[in-house]
Parts: structure tokens; C-alpha cells; sequence
């Protein structure tokens, strides 16, 4: 199901999906995360949702800033929580 809504997410927002990566592990891992969108040129990120991220808070601060800060991108949440 979430294969399907971040397409129509990025098709909806005007955004060229390159590249769906999926998580293989439950730990969030960010350690590379900003050189990885750098290197893509990248300069959005679609997510399903923060809490799909984590749902530890600082944990999605530390993601967030990783994104917006480091890598200068920035955060779309596809079908973000109510």
C-alpha cells in the first residue's frame, strides 16, 4: 500500500520520484543519510509519515535535521498520522 501512495504522493506535488528505499532494519539508522540525498541531489524526501520514521520523537528530530539541515532537503510526509 505504501508503494502505491508515495508515487501519487510525488505525482501530486509535482516531485520526480527517483528511488523508493526500503529499511531492512528497525533501527533508524541517519549516520549517512545526508551525503546519500547530497550525492542524489536530492532536494525533497517523501516519507509515509514521521511516525513511520520513529515514533521516539527526538529520534525524528534527529532525522529531520539530518534531512533539512545537513543534506539541505526537504520533508514530505506522504500520509502523515491525524
Amino acid at each position: 500500500m505504501l508503494e502505491k501512495q508515495l508515487p501519487d504522493y510525488a505525482k501530486a506535488h509535482d516531485l520526480n520520484l527517483r528511488q523508493i528505499y526500503r529499511e531492512r532494519h528497525r533501527v533508524l539508522r541517519v549516520a549517512g543519510l545526508a551525503d546519500w540525498l547530497l550525492d542524489g541531489g536530492a532536494q525533497h524526501l517523501i516519507v509515509p509519515s514521521m511516525d513511520h520514521v520513529s515514533e521516539h520523537p527526538i529520534a525524528r528530530l534527529v532525522f529531520y535535521e539530518a534531512v533539512c539541515l545537513d543534506a539541505r532537503a526537504e520533508v514530505h510526509e506522504a500520509c502523515p498520522a491525524p
